[in-house]
């Protein structure tokens, strides 16, 4: 054995000398276990404070007759006598041997006062019961995870320690397979893939290091199975009995699948998940239509609408079809191997809503969401927009540059000859540089094609009293609604005699009528007893590129009471004139958890 030179593998006890050597409870002695030597009084504290970390538990000290202790020892001894294991103190007998019944007795009362207990399986069934069946269209299943904790659930099983999943016969209906996180479908301790039913069929998985297994059922159809996990600690070694340590998971019907969810994901060229990926890279938008507990369809035929919004100065391309600066796209594609796959790139940074959804019957119309960003490189390109800042304050105004920070990496630009803006008005050089000098802008930046001059739009972000929204962030715009998404938040701000309720709104005006929007009102309702309906109406900032934002404030209570009636802000409208003249409008009601309630 690696650790001692008198311990073979072989031997009989290898293993659990190994675990307690990693555990650092024996350290042995020159190299040498001494398997066959009897252990001290003195050095059975050591190890039963190592075993239980008997030393964190804290306590009253007490008076030791140390002077028969040895001093690696010392300390742990007085930690025994503190907490009452031993009341040997004046003379705890160090260098004796202690008997099987007085290790028995010492362990017992580290137990006890460590709180310890036998160790505990907790199983959770994940999903629902009446699982997919394992079919051409599906592999269904049910996932199932388990966590052994020791010692009170003071601390989770060791990583490794072996642990066993079976179905006992009663138990057990048809065809039962077992797979492991990685989808790999396990073999028992004797031989078999399948589940029988017998105490010897069992399969083995290994804690991780919370502790935790996890493992899928599988079956087929008209099976059933009621999983239990357990250690191996009983009678019977080699097989599942009574004594074992265990617990059973709830039972699992296997059926038909009801493709009940949708699963939207981007993917670099070689199949990894991502969130983001550089200009001119090439992106995969995957939708897989999953099962009823989240299992992935594998060859049901069906067809998928993608749609595309482009929430960015730049163009994209979908399946090589433009999509301009606040376009939006649909693309319907055919599912193979039950996903439908559609391919998207861009040349300069845009950020792109994604949706995807399936029509077909046995779907139930299941949609699924998700933001992607092409994000700008070191290299910025002709013809293309950038969103940047100069974090340092570094315009030269004598050589008339100004270094912007874009996705991180720093560009020098020139703006003596560029066309220059302020929110998009036109502004003079001599306005340029004052307020890029004043405090730390955002600039849109557009860099010129052969011909055409470069531009700088100098923006800034809109301030929510003290929050902001900068340009770089996004707020996805509803079409249905033409407005975006509403971020109201209740702040409550309690005072000696009142309380006031604030209302923090912000939103992006849609797509096609970013560009003309110059007003935004918002309306809040509420009621009061005295007053009946209220409602409150101010015009909200709104900036170039189309972000609104306001704030409302309501007074609730005074003098330590609620008026009798009063109800806090429950209705918001938004409402705004398009470049047509048309006005668009949205309500929202909301439903605040009020302490008084």
């Amino acid at each position: 054995m690696e650790n001692y030179s008198d311990v073979s593998s072989l031997h009989v006890y290898s293993g659990e000398i190994a675990a307690v050597t990693k555990a650092g409870i024996f350290s042995g002695d020159h190299g040498k276990f001494n398997t066959y030597t009897n252990i001290t009084r003195e050095q059975m504290a050591t190890v039963l404070v190592k075993a239980f970390h008997l030393d964190e538990i804290a306590t009253d000290e007490v008076n030791l007759s140390d002077k028969k202790i040895s001093k690696s020892h010392r300390k742990n001894v007085q930690i025994m006598a503190n907490l009452g294991i031993t009341n040997q103190t004046e003379d705890f007998q160090a260098y004796s041997n202690i008997s099987r019944d007085q290790f028995a007795t010492m362990v017992v009362k580290s137990m006890e006062a460590k709180g310890v207990e036998e160790q505990k399986i907790d199983i959770s069934s994940i999903g629902t019961s009446e699982a997919a069946a394992f079919t051409e269209h599906t592999e269904g299943g049910r996932d199932f995870e388990a966590t052994i904790s020791a010692w009170n659930n003071a601390a989770p099983a060791p990583e490794g320690t072996v642990v066993y999943v079976t179905v006992p016969g009663d138990a057990l209906q048809g065809d039962i397979q077992l797979k492991d996180w990685n989808g790999d479908v396990l073999t028992s301790e004797d031989g078999k893939d399948k589940l029988t039913g017998n105490s010897e069929n069992i399969f083995a998985l290994e804690a991780d290091k919370e502790g935790k297994i996890s493992f899928t059922l599988i079956g087929e159809m008209g099976s059933y199975a009621k999983p239990t996990v357990f250690l191996d600690n009983g009678n019977k070694k080699g097989e599942f009995d009574a004594e074992d340590t265990q617990s059973t998971g709830e039972k699992t019907s296997f059926g038909e699948a009801v493709f009940s969810n949708g699963d939207i994901t981007v993917q670099d060229e070689s199949g990894k998940q991502v969130e983001n990926l550089k200009v001119d890279e090439n992106a995969s938008v995957v939708y897989q239509l999953l099962d009823q507990n989240g299992k992935a369809n594998t060859s049901f035929e069906h067809a998928t609408t993608f749609t595309v919004k482009n929430i960015g100065l730049n163009e994209a391309k979908i399946e090589g079809e433009t999509i301009p600066r606040y376009g939006t796209k649909e693309i319907q594609l055919d599912a193979k191997d039950g996903k439908s796959v559609m391919n998207m790139t861009a040349e300069g940074p845009v950020h792109l809503a994604l949706q995807a959804s399936s029509a077909e019957n046995a779907t139930r119309n299941q949609k699924a969401e998700t933001m992607f960003e092409f994000k700008a490189d070191a290299e910025l390109k002709e013809g293309m927009y950038y969103v940047g800042r100069d974090t340092t304050k570094s315009i030269d105004k004598e050589a008339k540059e100004i270094t912007l920070e874009v996705n991180g990496h720093k560009h020098t630009l020139s703006y003596g000859k560029a066309d220059l803006k302020y929110k998009r008005k036109q502004i003079s050089l001599d306005n340029f540089e004052s307020r890029s000098s004043r405090w730390y802008p955002y600039f849109v930046y557009y860099k010129g094609k052969p011909g055409e001059a470069d531009q700088f739009n100098i923006t800034s972000s809109v301030d929510i009293y003290g929050m902001y929204i900068n340009p770089e962030e996004v707020i996805v715009p509803n079409d249905e609604l033409k407005i975006s998404m509403l971020e109201p938040k209740i702040v409550n701000n309690p005072g000696t005699l009142g309380s006031f309720y604030n209302v923090d709104v912000r939103g992006t005006i849609a797509f096609d009528d970013i560009e003309d929007v110059k007003e935004v009102t918002a309306t809040v309702s509420y009621k009061d007893a005295a007053d009946g309906d209220e409602k409150e109406t101010q015009a909200l900032y709104v900036n170039e590129y189309g972000m609104f934002a306001g704030k409302f404030s309501q007074w609730s209570y005074s003098d330590g009471g609620v008026p009798e009636g009063f109800t806090p802000y429950d209705q918001l409208t938004i409402t705004y004139t398009n470049a047509e003249g048309k006005e668009m409008s949205i309500t929202k009601t909301y439903e605040f958890d009020y302490w008084w309630k």
